[in-house]
């Protein structure tokens, strides 16, 4: 369930997506980014844009974010998460939302239907993405 102090909703395009896999080759997690449209422009009159990394995780989710393809028009809801790590004795850091809700928008609506392409909309139960 999402940190209701710290959860928003957001909808944009997929941009990029990569799953993480485990030992034996099987994914566990999705980190996508998505192109948001700002609502300001910028002095030359073109849009502007946020990038956000998101990640789905858990093995039972990955049917559904293996259905996500680049170009995909989403809205999601999730919650605000930091890390920190190091690589080779150098700290960074950064965030990401984590999602819980995900719908594909088609015709301006949420469509759990998976953009229309026939493919039945996932069990209630798989969704959110808690």
């Amino acid at each position: 369930m999402a940190n209701p102090k710290n959860s928003g909703t957001y909808t944009g395009r997929v941009t990029r997506l990569h799953f993480i896999c485990d030992k034996t080759n099987e994914p566990f997690q999705l980190r996508f980014v998505i192109k948001v449209e700002r609502v300001d422009i910028s002095k030359s009159g073109k849009k502007l844009y946020d990038f956000l990394p998101m990640r789905i995780s858990g093995a039972k989710r990955m049917h559904i974010a293996q259905r996500l393809k680049e170009g995909d028009y989403i809205s999601t809801t999730g919650d605000m998460r930091s890390e920190s790590y190091e690589v080779n004795g150098k700290p960074y850091y950064g965030v990401y939302v984590n999602v819980e809700d995900l719908a594909w928008i088609t015709n301006g609506r949420p469509n759990y239907s998976l953009d229309g392409d026939g493919i039945p909309a996932p069990p209630i139960e798989e969704l959110p993405f808690g």
